[in-house]
């Protein structure tokens, strides 16, 4: 029921869409001030109404991105997947825009670029459903992450991600695991799909593995607005995050095990 919940949410809700908004100018056009690996806080409480199935209310979610700027034009790669993974957008003056999602069910942030050195931003959150927007009571925020190697492993996953690496590069995760490992981070419903030995081994070898913090997948509610349906609860999914470096290239990668050591979520984008 979990997992049936869990895929309904990204059919019904989170084809979303992350903005930040539009208006004057700031002194970033044709540099890369945006580019980088970004922690955004996504908050609870923006609700839309789905036709067929009730309304739904957003929960507060944490997701890791990779934003690439070049000029006025800005691309991003997210951890966890949110219905298409891959997002895109602009930078117009002082207002930012990225976009994930499809027109009938997206999620916006609207927010300024005070400076060229931006590090942090904050910004209303809402959903738009069928074009109507409805807004979050609070806020969203995003934080430019500083990668520091010498930063402790607090979440202790480096050793055993780097070790399904290993495994998929050579051919298949020997150590158990869920049968679709990247369920939890909803690539079905996506454009990043599970990945493969071919993939891993393209990449290379293991250089470094650099930990991020702790994310968790969108989930929220639905409430028995239309009484042919019952009203249930989509549970969140919590991953530790790291950037992984490889011989050709790097990854942002979320992993999470659970207590009976089961990896039950493994994704890298």
């Amino acid at each position: 029921m979990k997992r049936v919940a869990f895929a309904l949410a990204f059919v019904l809700a989170f084809s979303p869409l992350a903005a930040f908004a539009q208006s004057e100018t700031v002194e970033v056009d044709g540099r890369e001030a945006l580019s980088g690996l970004w922690k955004i806080s996504f908050p609870a409480g923006a609700s839309g109404y789905m036709p067929g199935r009730g309304r739904l209310y957003t929960a507060g979610m944490e997701s890791f991105c990779r934003l690439q700027q070049k000029g006025k034009n800005v691309s991003a790669l997210c951890l966890p997947g949110w219905g298409p993974d891959s997002g895109d957008g602009d930078l117009d003056g002082k207002d930012l825009h990225l976009a994930w999602g499809i027109a009938l069910a997206r999620a916006v942030i609207d927010a300024k670029i005070e400076s060229g050195s931006v590090r942090a931003i904050n910004g209303i959150f809402a959903l738009k459903v069928f074009g109507i927007r409805h807004d979050a009571p609070t806020p969203a925020s995003a934080r430019k992450l500083v990668l520091d190697p010498a930063a402790p492993d607090t979440a202790g996953k480096a050793k055993l991600l780097t070790q399904t690496l290993e495994e998929l590069a050579a051919g298949a995760i020997v150590t158990p695991h869920d049968a679709d490992v990247a369920l939890n981070f909803g690539h079905q419903m996506g454009d990043n799909k599970a990945n493969t030995p071919e993939e891993m081994r393209s990449l290379g070898k293991v250089e470094a593995v650099l930990y991020l913090g702790e994310g968790s997948a969108p989930h929220g509610r639905f409430s028995d607005v239309d009484t042919t349906h019952l009203a249930f609860a989509i549970p969140g999914f919590a991953f530790s995050a790291y950037q992984v470096e490889f011989t050709n290239g790097e990854r942002l990668c979320g992993i999470h095990q659970r207590e009976d050591g089961v990896v039950d979520g493994f994704l890298c984008v």
